[in-house]
């Protein structure tokens, strides 16, 4: 179950990097599950300075987080 929750997170957390970066496809994707209106705010956050911690996004530390967390599970059982 830990490995199904992390591999979900894991492919959020890469599509929010790519919408991040401004890969079109994704940005599509979010779109579909925040909703096109202004009142969605998640190209606010997206492009919020709170986005990225220097250099690095957050979706970018999610999906290191999210890899590590599948690996550690999928070697433990």
């Amino acid at each position: 179950m830990v490995v199904l929750l992390a591999l979900v997170g894991g492919a959020l957390s890469g599509l929010l990097l790519f919408d991040h970066h401004g890969v079109g496809a994704a940005g599509t994707a979010v779109e579909a599950m925040c909703g096109t209106s202004e009142q969605s705010g998640c190209d606010t956050v997206s492009t919020s300075r709170y986005s990225s911690i220097g250099n690095t996004s957050v979706a970018a530390i999610g999906l290191v987080f999210y890899g590590s967390v599948v690996l550690l599970a999928s070697l433990a059982l």
